[in-house]
């Protein structure tokens, strides 16, 4: 078990990717997921599963069935 730097909770290495080398990455897998999200469309994924709800499992603009990775 070791700690994420960015929840601070002892999780399983399961719980974590790897970098290239093999290291253990820092954050686990559901705060990689938090950031990337945050980063790239300025969201938290609580708010992408709200959309997806709402929204009802397809694109808001082309209507087609989202790809749903939460």
């Amino acid at each position: 078990m070791i700690e994420c730097t960015g929840c601070n909770t002892l999780q399983p290495f399961s719980n974590y990717n790897t970098h290239s080398n093999g290291k253990l990455r820092k954050h686990c897998k559901n705060c990689e997921r938090n950031r990337h999200y945050k980063r790239t469309y300025g969201i938290t994924v609580d708010d992408y599963n709200r959309m997806f709800e709402e929204q009802q499992g397809v694109c808001k603009i082309c209507s087609l069935p989202a790809n749903h990775n939460s």
